[in-house]
């Protein structure tokens, strides 16, 4: 069980992601990424139309990343798996690496702007702001 602003989610006993999302509503409800049986939900059944905060929540620390949603923006949120290789002496697998990705997208005046943070499986975080502008071809 976790709890995020005084509301208890349930988070199923065997679950190794790092972190889970809760989507907060403008009604005051909440949905979670997982139901109360344990069984995992998926993210396009989140009601972005009522969405205004979304959340990541550390399962091994007390770690929250939130993002605020209104009109104007779009939630990011994604894990990327990496796979590790090691080329010597024969190449193989060392195992992969999982990188959450939460932010926000929005468009202002034809250009498109995003936000994003880059959480590592021991919660380092890094901060990336990019708009369209500024991926111009290199001269």
């Amino acid at each position: 069980m976790k709890t995020i602003q005084g509301a208890d989610f349930t988070v199923p006993e065997d679950c190794s992601l790092k972190y889970v999302w809760v989507a907060e509503y403008s009604d005051g409800s909440y949905f979670s990424q997982f139901d109360e049986k344990g069984v995992e939900r998926l993210f396009g059944d989140i009601e972005q139309d009522k969405l205004i905060k979304f959340h990541m929540c550390g399962m091994d620390s007390p770690r929250l990343f939130t993002v605020l949603i209104n009109d104007s923006n779009r939630l990011i949120c994604f894990r990327r798996h990496m796979q590790k290789h090691c080329a010597s002496p024969v190449l193989h697998s060392e195992g992969h690496d999982v990188l959450y990705v939460l932010g926000f997208q929005k468009t202002v005046k034809g250009v498109n702007f995003k936000s994003m943070m880059f959480i590592d499986v021991d919660g380092n975080v890094k901060l990336v702001d990019e708009n369209e502008n500024e991926k111009r071809e290199p001269r």
